[in-house]
């Protein structure tokens, strides 16, 4: 009996010492990298500006609007700002980016002090603010059969603009759920997020260098 014993507990560890190069090979790919091209039809803001809403062909991405961004947005000068938004990350449902906003060196005297006064600070090309946000990101879902009827206040830009997003792990590889967007679209066609209406801030042309000019 002692033997019979000992021969399985000796099977049993041959067994799982064997499996291990197997789970190593298979783990990395489950967990590498991956990347894809998100392609951007609007930036808006709440109302109340505390979040900003990339509205994106598969996902929704809602960040937590930066306290350093909001007057900006709002600013006089805005027209004439070029925006980047650069290096998307996500992990599961959640999502980082980084923002720089350049106010060119042509802008006038007192657009620059304004801009000063938000928090910009002096660069080669003018003034400069950059910072990174996070928050989550959804799926669209059956969003676009909500909204194709509707005139909503997501105005596309003139040309496509393109964010390069990140990820690992991968949603696909993982087999990760991303939720439905949260964003709803009401009866009179305008964009609302957990009952507070979605503004549009970036509407217009888009710079040979991936800029948004900020409306």
């Amino acid at each position: 009996m002692r033997i019979s014993i000992t021969r399985r507990r000796l099977l049993a560890a041959g067994m799982a010492a064997a499996s291990l190069p197997l789970s190593g090979c298979f783990t990395p790919k489950l967990y590498k990298e991956s990347a894809y091209h998100e392609q951007v039809s609007a930036f808006m803001i709440t109302e109340d500006g505390k979040k900003l809403v990339v509205l994106g062909q598969d996902y929704h991405y809602i960040f937590d609007l930066p306290a350093s961004l909001r007057p900006v947005l709002q600013s006089g000068y805005r027209k004439s700002l070029h925006t980047q938004f650069t290096d998307f990350r996500g992990n599961g449902s959640g999502v980082t980016g980084h923002y720089r906003i350049l106010l060119p060196k042509n802008a006038s005297a007192d657009d620059q002090q304004a801009a000063t006064a938000d928090g910009f600070t002096a660069a080669q090309a003018g003034l400069v603010l950059e910072g990174d946000i996070g928050g989550k990101r959804y799926s669209t879902e059956g969003f676009a059969d909500k909204a194709k009827d509707k005139d909503n206040a997501a105005q596309a830009f003139n040309h496509p603009y393109n964010v390069y997003v990140r990820e690992s792990p991968s949603v696909v590889g993982m087999g990760l759920r991303i939720l439905a967007t949260p964003v709803t679209v009401a009866a009179d066609g305008v964009l609302v997020l957990g009952g507070i209406v979605l503004l549009p801030i970036a509407v217009i042309a888009i710079e040979a260098n991936g800029g948004l000019r900020i409306m």
